[in-house]
């Protein structure tokens, strides 16, 4: 009878033109009354076989195997959060699934539950919204980690990357999902760096292309000097993604032997030579001038080519070959590093390389280089030269350099440049400084009430300008916000979306604090 359970299920999961029903013949008086169904309607036939069997299974009729129960779940000592908490994250699912994750973090800090009604919609939620799932999970309770192994879809959930034995970690690490290894690798990496590289020195061989890429990548946020071996050993792998990965976290590691490999590169093919100031100069002070002269790459031979530098120039780009080595030795070179091996000032340095041929070549490289080696000092001197032009920047200065840029930005801006400084604070990943957005809400209320041609505020990132606001201010942004109804239809809907998540996240406050 499992056979014919088999076949049953099959054709279900295909399809009846794809896969017509075989009934194997059988024996028993329930296979003989199965083939007895009328045959006209293949769909009906299925469903009718279906009803039959488990209509059979739940009479425990002999020749029927039984379905085994799951078993029972256990009981949570954790308290469940509030109705009020319930209904807001029902809500939230509805209509605002962007706050979920918030709502879990702040429940998980509370230390609740979430009730059992809606676990299997967060579960849903989480299956569908994989960045979710690392909040959703303290929230589940014992009651929606047993539930999670109830479903496949939800295997994701199943509570067994949790930080333990030696031993327990290295069975979770041989069968556990793809999340839950990577869940596991960085918690290993933030307790015990050692054992997370012999996790993943067991598996090495076997893992497939993406899963090594994703490992390697997996070593960023606590990279330190001890990874530079692994990271060297990834440099000869077979698929690019890795090699690529890899290359970028040596970059990072100005003392690494790929750093300085590149290094050495740079100073052979850029010369600087301090010019001393004549007599009358430095009668009023002058300290003489730094030239430079640049001798191109000759050849990309296989050290190079290791180290990640392409012999060929991508099609769209209009570079000789000679200069597109040159960029790309520049851009795995941290211009900080550069100016001490050099022995000049940055400044000098800087000015040597604008007065040069090779200005355009080397400033592009340079760009690339402070965000690919995380140069903070680097590129908070680019982006003070001109904060449009290297607003990517943004992100890898240190937070009280990127509070000073932001601040200076939001300050000096008009309601006309409210787009630029959106894009500004979005450098933030998660909380905007107090008194950049008390600055930032006053240019945002300026720009709705004024809304000048050229500016369409509607365009602006809403959503995550809202996420990213400290929810301290909520109550005084809210209360003088512009009222938006009676505008056009694209008006009033986008310039609403800041006011109701920044509600909906003060209100989530409320209910969880009570």
């Amino acid at each position: 009878m499992a056979q014919l359970w088999n076949e049953l299920l099959k054709t279900a999961i295909l399809g009846t033109d794809r896969k017509p029903l075989a009934l194997p013949p059988t024996e028993s008086a329930l296979g003989q009354f199965i083939a007895q169904l009328p045959a006209d309607d293949p769909a009906q036939q299925l469903l009718s076989a279906a009803a039959t069997i488990d209509l059979a299974t739940r009479a425990a009729i002999p020749g029927v195997p039984a379905v085994p129960l799951p078993p029972t779940c256990p009981e949570d000592p954790q308290p469940a959060a509030s109705p009020a908490a319930a209904a807001l994250l029902a809500k939230l699912l509805d209509v605002r699934p962007l706050l979920v994750p918030e709502f879990c973090e702040i429940c998980a800090r509370s230390q609740r539950r979430l009730p059992a009604e809606l676990l299997p919609r967060l579960l849903a939620y989480a299956r569908k919204e994989r960045g979710g799932r690392r909040a959703v999970d303290p929230v589940l309770g014992v009651r929606g980690h047993w539930l999670a192994r109830q479903n496949p879809e939800w295997d994701f959930a199943v509570s067994q990357a949790e930080p333990g034995p030696v031993a327990l970690a290295a069975g979770v690490w041989q069968t556990g999902t793809r999340e839950q290894r990577l869940r596991l690798l960085a918690e290993r990496r933030a307790q015990d760096p050692a054992s997370a590289h012999q996790l993943v020195a067991s598996s090495w061989e076997q893992e497939d292309h993406a899963m090594r890429a994703e490992i390697v990548q997996g070593f960023a946020p606590q990279l330190e000097p001890a990874d530079e071996p692994f990271l060297e050993a990834c440099l000869d792998d077979r698929r690019k993604a890795v090699r690529t990965a890899a290359q970028g976290l040596l970059a990072r590691q100005p003392q690494s032997a790929f750093s300085q490999r590149m290094l050495a590169r740079a100073m052979a093919c850029l010369r600087f030579t301090a010019k001393k100031a004549g007599l009358m100069s430095r009668l009023v002070g002058g300290k003489g001038t730094l030239t430079l002269e640049v001798e191109l790459p000759i050849a990309c031979d296989k050290p190079m080519a290791r180290d990640g530098i392409a012999a060929k120039v991508p099609a769209h780009l209009k570079f000789g070959e000679r200069s597109w080595w040159l960029r790309q030795i520049l851009s795995s070179v941290s211009p900080s590093a550069l100016a001490a091996a050099v022995g000049m000032p940055p400044e000098q340095m800087e000015q040597a390389v604008l007065a040069s041929d090779f200005s355009k070549e080397i400033t592009e490289s340079w760009h690339e280089a402070a965000k690919r080696c995380h140069d903070t000092d680097w590129a908070f001197r680019l982006h003070q030269r001109s904060a449009e032009r290297y607003q990517d920047l943004l992100p890898i200065l240190r937070p009280e350099q990127r509070e000073q840029a932001v601040l200076s930005a939001v300050g000096a801006a008009r309601p006309a440049d409210v787009a630029d400084v959106a894009q500004q604070l979005l450098a933030f990943e998660n909380a905007i400084p107090l008194e950049i957005a008390r600055a930032a809400a006053a240019l945002l209320r300026q720009a709705i009430l004024r809304r000048p041609k050229n500016v369409l505020p509607w365009n602006l990132p809403w959503e995550q300008l809202a996420m990213r606001f400290p929810v301290e201010i909520a109550a005084a942004v809210l209360a003088d916000w512009p009222d938006a109804e009676g505008e056009a239809e694209q008006w009033g809907k986008h310039a609403s979306t800041f006011q109701e998540i920044l509600q909906l996240r003060h209100e989530t406050r409320q209910v969880l604090a009570g």
